[in-house]
């Protein structure tokens, strides 16, 4: 058990390292997370109840499709070059392939979900303090 999560850390490492270096996945998710809040402000009047109910359905938007930018470029960069085959031929585990893919995917999903969500906060006026502390006191 404890060589198949080395294996899936190495891919995720492998992938991340590829991801980075190319930098144009991560600049096209995160500019698509960013587009697609600026385009709902647009559209949205700020003072009014419809705009403030429909706040956590723009964020959730801006969240999905850069995550499903990061899981599509997770096999097509294999792909492209033909490593996939490479890859499968490997001593390794196929769900130690998944789960290393599937860390890189939602590790670059959750970075770029930040970054827009510092976006949304600033674009929208949002305060994020939790109110739920004053139940527990």
């Amino acid at each position: 058990m404890i060589t198949a999560l080395t294996q899936a850390w190495t891919i995720t490492k492998k992938d991340l390292r590829c991801e980075l270096r190319a930098a144009s996945g991560v600049v096209t998710m995160v500019l698509l997370g960013f587009l697609v809040v600026l385009v709902f402000s647009f559209s949205l009047e700020p003072g009014a109840r419809e705009s403030a109910l429909a706040r956590s359905g723009v964020l959730w938007a801006a969240f999905l499709f850069p995550g499903l930018i990061a899981v599509g470029r997770s096999f097509e960069s294999e792909k492209e070059v033909q490593c996939l085959e490479g890859l499968l031929l490997c001593p390794v585990d196929r769900a130690a392939i998944y789960l290393g893919k599937l860390l890189s995917s939602s590790i670059l999903a959750f970075a770029s979900g930040f970054l827009v969500l510092v976006f949304f906060t600033v674009l929208y006026d949002v305060n994020l303090a939790w109110s739920g502390w004053r139940c527990w006191g």
